[in-house]
């Protein structure tokens, strides 16, 4: 499941760009909610030694912007997956849909089982670790951390 959404999300690890489309947000969801129809952003690796020190960022580049993460109230989200193709297009990879709650207190998103640390969640900025990231980036002895940025 994990691999499924990882896929989903870092399909295009290399090829990620910010998007600035703003989404209606219903005003009974909290303004700091996982609710909403979320694109990818960029992606960040942080310092292992003290979980704050940028050591690299990507941006997203216009095909994978289009993708969308819809986190609905009901526990669903539904992942979106467009990725570059070959020459200039980009290419659907489809839709598929998992079961995700998140905890405020904790802030641990669970998707389908798999928990994934949340750094920032504001009404439009949602950071999450990516806990498979496996990685000395600076190679200083001390594995990294990567985090995934999407924004509404």
């Amino acid at each position: 499941m994990r691999k499924i959404l990882l896929f989903s999300v870092f399909s295009a690890i290399t090829l990620i760009s910010c998007s600035s489309e703003d989404d209606h947000v219903d005003p009974t969801t909290p303004v700091n909610s996982v609710v909403g129809v979320w694109k990818p952003s960029v992606l960040k690796v942080y310092s292992g030694t003290n979980n704050s020190t940028v050591l690299s960022t990507e941006n997203a580049d216009n095909c994978t912007k289009q993708s969308t993460y819809d986190f609905k109230s009901n526990g669903t989200v539904t992942a979106t997956d467009i990725v570059p193709g070959t020459g200039t297009g980009c290419v659907n990879l489809g839709s598929e849909t998992f079961s995700y709650s998140y905890n405020a207190t904790t802030k641990i998103l669970n998707i389908d089982g798999d928990l994934f640390p949340v750094k920032t969640l504001t009404s439009g900025t949602f950071e999450f670790e990516d806990v498979d990231y496996q990685q000395d980036y600076n190679n200083d002895g001390v594995m990294d951390y990567l985090y995934v940025t999407l924004v509404k």
